[in-house]
Formats: structure tokens, C-alpha cells, sequence
């Protein structure tokens, strides 16, 4: 309320209230609306507008979901009850503590917080039809699982926020799309972060990714430090700054000046130049295989080009699995005239663990790694 008793009026048909980039997502039908990328891209003020917006139009219940029950008085809470304070709408909703809840009173609607460390209280909340998944990337596949199954409200609505993760993350196996090897596609990646969706396996879902580019409201001094990131600590900016999807630098880095922006490029498979494959063969986590083409340059110099690694987990993680995404990729490739290219010339090394024959499937049949190598590329070998 203003300082006179009036009520404060507030337009949210004001786009300056809002990320333009989210928009969209106010009049989407789909159940499950994903937003990910870095911090300072407003993606938990927004879905907090949007919660507060549908909670002065109508009687509903929903879940404010974390990890833990402690931390969502600090995150969804919190997030939510400043908004409204801000707005001046305080009186219209009622904050509670024990147990954490917010209450609009002109509707009804409720929100009551849910920690997976009491996940079995979602299933004695009935009626449920919107839920607030926030820090997504802490739940589990089975936290996840559980909730989304004991909503059996109707118009149900799933929103979820987190910042990017590392791509063997459930997150990505569950909902991003995949490589015919099981591996996450990120082909929708974009260097400078600028993208923002991103095609998913659930129909019923609509992801979208922001960084703090996407947020005219993330101020000069926020701006300067992800700058100063981008200059000196380039893989970090990649994650923390631009959103995109990896491991984070915990540091302890064998390559230590490495900077994707600088030493990664898309690279041209030359059919007219033979392919190396060098080995490293361990069963668990995986065996790895680079598949190299060296490029004569000028005046005797040549670049020696890493095109693949081919890299995958249990179970696929046999010789033989190597030697098949190999020829997946590099047999019978399309060239840019629209002709097939012949089958490649293929010269492979290694080390003397190629003998441990733990890493193959054929273990009767074969007796070390490297014959199971020249059973499956016999017609590229030339070594």
C-alpha cells in the first residue's frame, strides 16, 4: 500500500518490468518450462513474476521445490516476497514461516514449500498444479521423478531454473537431446552464448538459455566482473559467464593456458589425407580413441589436426564400440560437392595396455584389444 492507504498500482503490461527474452513464456501451453543458463540473466525473478501474476488471477496450489527445506526460505521465498514488497502489494498476500508458505488473499492461492529431504510430503499435498524447481541441477532423477508424478492437479504447470551444469549431468540425458551414441548433442550451442532455445525430447517441455547479455537490468558493475572473467579465466566464462554447458575450473589443469575460444575450431575431414588412431585403452571410466590428420603446410611444416575423440561410457565402452563410431563417422562421409568420399585410409597406434583383453567384448574369440581393432577395421588399416 502507498503511504496515503491507496493501493499501489503496478502496469505488468509494462515490457520494462520485464526480460524481454522470457516473455513468451507467460501465454506458453507447455507443462514444463526450463530455464537454465548463467547468473545475472533474472531467470528466478522472472519465474517468481510470473508465479505472482497467476496467483492474483486465480485459486491454485503449488510447491516451491529445493534440495533441501532449509534453503528455500532464502531462495523461492524470499525472491517472491521482495518482488511483492516492491510492487507496494504486501497487503494482498501472507507470508508465512512455520511452515514456509505464501498466501494471496483476494485468491486463495497458495504456495508451500517442498525440501527433498521430506520428499514424501508431496504426495499428501492434493491438488497441486504448478511447481517451482529451483537450483534444478541439486535434485536427483529420482527427487524429480517422485514430485512430478504426485502432481495430479489440473492446468499443471512445472517451472525450473538452474545455472548451466557439466554435460554428463541426468539433466541433459533426460531432457536435451542426444547423439546416436547416447552422448548430449549441443550442436544448438552457440560460442558467444547468444542463443537462446534449445530443442528438447519431452514434448512437453520448452527450454530456453540466457546469460547476463540477455538481462538489460544486470547492472555496469555486475557487467565489469563477467568482463574481467572473459579476459582471465576464459573456460570459467564459458560456464559462469555465458551459460554454456561444462565442467567448471576447480583448477589442477594439465593444460593450464588452454582457451576454447582460441585453440577449438570446427575442422574439415580431408579424404584425401589417411586418418591416425591412437588409443588409450582403460575400461572404467571409458577407453579413448583420437582419430588425426596430419596437414602438410609450407616450407616442410605440417598441423596436426585432432578431429574426434571418441570417448563413451559403460556399457559402450568396448574396442568394438570404439572401431564402430568410427566408421559411423568417417565411412562414406558427404563432401561438399554432394559426392561420397572413399572409405578412409587408417593408420592406428597405442600403448601396451592394447594387450589386456578386459577391454573387449569378443573375449573368446580375440585375445587382446588390438585384434579386435584389426577384425573391425581389416578393410581401412594400412598398417
Amino acid at each position: 500500500m502507498s503511504r496515503n492507504n491507496e493501493p499501489t498500482i503496478i502496469d505488468l503490461s509494462n515490457p520494462a518490468l520485464w526480460v524481454p527474452v522470457y516473455l513468451p513464456l507467460l501465454t506458453m501451453a507447455k507443462r514444463r518450462k526450463m530455464l537454465y543458463g548463467s547468473r545475472d540473466s533474472a531467470k528466478s525473478h522472472f519465474v517468481a513474476q510470473a508465479i505472482i501474476v497467476r496467483m492474483l488471477k486465480e485459486k491454485f496450489k503449488g510447491l516451491l521445490v529445493r534440495k533441501t527445506y532449509a534453503s528455500i526460505k532464502e531462495s523461492q521465498w524470499q525472491t517472491i516476497k521482495e518482488i511483492i514488497e516492491g510492487y507496494g502489494w504486501e497487503d494482498l498476500f501472507d507470508f508465512r514461516v512455520a511452515p514456509l508458505q505464501i498466501i494471496c488473499k483476494l485468491t486463495g492461492a497458495r504456495l508451500i514449500a517442498l525440501g527433498m529431504d521430506n520428499a514424501g510430503k508431496a504426495k499428501s499435498v492434493k491438488d497441486v498444479s504448478l511447481v517451482w524447481y529451483e537450483e534444478f541441477d541439486e535434485l536427483d532423477l529420482n527427487d524429480f521423478t517422485q514430485t512430478t508424478l504426485s502432481i495430479r492437479g489440473k492446468g499443471i504447470e512445472e517451472w525450473f531454473t538452474w545455472n548451466s551444469t557439466a554435460t554428463d549431468h541426468w539433466i541433459l540425458g533426460r531432457f536435451f537431446p542426444k547423439l546416436q551414441d547416447g552422448e548430449p548433442d549441443l550442436s544448438f550451442e552457440e560460442a558467444d552464448g547468444m542463443f537462446t532455445t534449445v530443442p528438447s525430447t519431452d514434448p512437453e517441455a520448452y527450454i530456453i538459455h540466457t546469460n547476463y547479455h540477455h538481462n538489460p537490468h544486470c547492472n555496469a558493475t555486475r557487467r565489469k566482473e563477467y568482463e574481467w572473467m572473459a579476459a582471465h579465466m576464459p573456460e570459467e566464462y564459458r560456464t559462469s559467464g555465458l551459460g554454456l554447458m561444462g565442467r567448471r575450473n576447480l583448477g589442477s589443469l594439465w593444460c593450464r593456458a588452454f582457451d576454447r575460444s582460441k585453440h577449438l575450431r570446427k575442422l574439415q575431414y580431408r579424404p584425401d589425407l589417411p586418418v591416425h588412431l591412437t588409443f588409450d585403452q582403460n575400461n572404467l571410466p571409458y577407453s579413448t580413441m583420437l582419430a588425426i590428420q596430419i596437414v602438410p603446410l609450407e616450407d616442410s611444416v605440417v598441423e596436426i589436426r585432432v578431429l574426434k575423440t571418441f570417448c563413451y561410457k559403460p556399457p559402450s565402452n568396448s574396442t568394438e564400440d570404439l572401431c564402430a563410431g568410427f566408421v559411423y563417422e568417417f565411412d562414406g562421409v558427404e563432401l561438399e560437392d554432394g559426392t561420397i568420399a572413399p572409405s578412409p585410409e587408417v593408420y592406428i597406434y597405442g600403448d601396451t595396455t592394447g594387450r589386456n583383453e578386459t577391454q573387449k567384448k569378443e573375449r573368446q574369440e580375440l585375445a587382446h584389444h588390438y585384434d579386435a581393432v584389426k577384425k573391425h577395421l581389416a578393410p581401412y588399416i594400412h598398417n
